[in-house]
């Protein structure tokens, strides 16, 4: 190769590299504007929003969140997050189930790895107790769920304010999973109770019917729409898990096979499209399309005459010189005999 093509080959490579950064910028600047939040992708790191069967193998699925998706966050206030009840009551649905998945930080704390759960519904404060909740969600919610067991009962009793039991919610997720809200215990735990979300994993199999303020992740703790980070809006499958092997030197335990699997696909796909488009399909349109481009620009397809006749000779003067005109010849003498009769003009025959 000589020092010319290396200096083009050079120029080529940094050319391209500008045009992806470039193009990697503006992609990023479109999803913050559309987030409001930075970074504005998380990475999930648990298997908690999977869809799983109890007592089977984690299995992926496009539309649900799963270990190692990367999730778009935008940011929310209460009026645009619809809970699990509302979803129920106005056919909304994201990621598989009803209402919006949020992502909120436990117990207030900003420190601590934002957690990704289900809004399942919000407990506003009795104004006039401050010591019960009132529910105005389950309202017209045409599920069931009763204020008292129904196995004990055997109806469904309805009262959607000044509650401080248990609130029992029926046939819930994916798995129909009865979700008992023990309103008692979350007042009791708190000295100046607040209005807040009850959170929880789709997850059968790992969370699901056990809500996050009855365990853990956010004891006793209604979120407030204060410590909602956003909510979650589209995801791109499978390409976490780089992000958490690289961090962890091992992938999340419960992470569906199948996640590894189509992740090593799409790499290899993506790796290896560029080199076919350059040796397969660049040179396959460029024989079909490209001959037909040239004989249609071809000069000798204009429909101009072959053998044209060889131009007029012109005449050439030297440099700064001016033609000779050519001599004009002298009028033609008037006859004598016209004159004279011009000479007499009153003269009479």
């Amino acid at each position: 190769m000589s020092m010319s093509e290396r200096a083009s080959a050079v120029k080529g490579f940094i050319r391209d590299a500008v045009t992806a950064g470039a193009i990697v910028a503006v992609l990023l600047l479109i999803l913050l504007a559309y987030s409001g939040i930075w970074p504005p992708m998380v990475v999930v790191e648990s298997g908690s929003m999977q869809h799983d069967i109890p007592g089977q193998e984690p299995v992926s699925h496009i539309g649900v969140i799963d270990t190692g998706d990367l999730v778009l966050v935008k940011r929310a206030d209460k009026a645009s997050i619809h809970t699990y009840i509302d979803g129920v009551k106005d056919n909304y649905r994201t990621y598989g189930e009803y209402g919006d998945v949020i992502i909120y930080f436990p117990n207030g704390d900003r420190s601590q790895i934002p957690i990704i759960h289900r809004a399942i519904v919000y407990l506003e404060i009795n104004q006039t107790t401050g010591n019960s909740y009132d529910i105005p969600s389950l309202i017209d919610y045409p599920g069931n769920w009763s204020i008292a067991p129904y196995e004990l009962t055997h109806e469904y009793m309805h009262r959607w304010y000044d509650l401080s039991g248990t609130l029992y919610l029926y046939n819930v997720g994916y798995y129909n999973v009865t979700v008992e809200i023990n309103l008692e215990m979350i007042l009791g735990s708190n000295p100046h109770p607040k209005s807040g979300y009850i959170t929880m994993g789709d997850n059968a199999a790992t969370n699901a019917p056990v809500y996050d303020q009855a365990g853990s992740i956010s004891w006793a703790y209604p979120v407030p729409p204060s410590d909602i980070k956003g909510v979650a809006r589209g995801e791109i499958p499978w390409f976490g898990l780089m992000k958490l092997y690289v961090s962890n030197g091992h992938i999340p335990p419960r992470t569906p096979a199948n996640s590894v699997t189509d992740l090593i696909i799409s790499i290899i796909l993506l790796t290896v499209l560029p080199f076919i488009y350059d040796f397969v399909i660049g040179p396959y349109i460029e024989s079909k399309y490209g001959k037909d481009e040239k004989k249609k620009s071809s000069p000798g397809n204009i429909n101009e005459p072959k053998d044209l006749p060889p131009p007029p000779e012109t005449a050439t003067y030297p440099e700064n010189s001016v033609p000779t005109p050519p001599p004009v010849p002298p009028p033609e003498p008037e006859s004598l005999e016209l004159k004279r009769e011009d000479e007499n003009p009153d003269r009479v025959p």
